[in-house]
């Protein structure tokens, strides 16, 4: 599964249960190397992270015991951000969380963050998926766009 978040994009992508500010199509002038559309989420000041779910699928899963690889594009406006992926099975209540660290060096531009699940226990159907972009400086205001998430093991849909 591919989401693109643009309007030919058939993953069924939906943004709900938004924690720590707020989710919307990103203003005009997306930052260099961006195609519109993306997720723009906006962290609250006072906040210690922002997130969302972004993605429910009525059947299969989104990953598989042989293929547990899932990436994302991401711009950030700070380096040496904490990405939370988590992964839910919506009937049993089983989850699982891995966190990636951006570059030291790739502030305000656009990278490839990526996870493996394929250590992870597979016996629930993980369904669900949420992103949670942990906070630099909680007292701000922070942007944080993504794009382009792939499931290299979904099944289904």
């Amino acid at each position: 599964i591919e989401i693109t978040f643009a309007a030919d994009d058939d993953s069924g992508f939906d943004f709900t249960s938004v924690v720590g500010g707020t989710v919307s199509t990103p203003p005009s002038g997306l930052p260099v190397g961006s195609e519109a559309p993306a997720a723009f989420l906006t962290k609250s000041a006072g906040e210690s992270f922002i997130g969302t779910n972004f993605l429910t699928v009525s059947s299969g899963e989104l990953i598989s015991s042989s293929n547990g690889q899932v990436s994302m594009r991401a711009w950030m406006q700070n380096n040496d951000v904490t990405v939370r992926l988590k992964l839910e099975d919506v009937v049993a209540g089983d989850s699982v969380e891995l966190s990636a660290i951006t570059g030291s060096d790739k502030a305000n531009q656009w990278q490839t963050v990526s996870w493996d699940f394929s250590g992870s226990d597979h016996s629930p159907t993980y369904n669900k998926a949420s992103v949670f972009f942990d906070a630099v400086n909680a007292s701000a205001t922070e942007y944080y766009l993504f794009d382009d998430v792939q499931f290299d093991g979904a099944s289904g849909q």
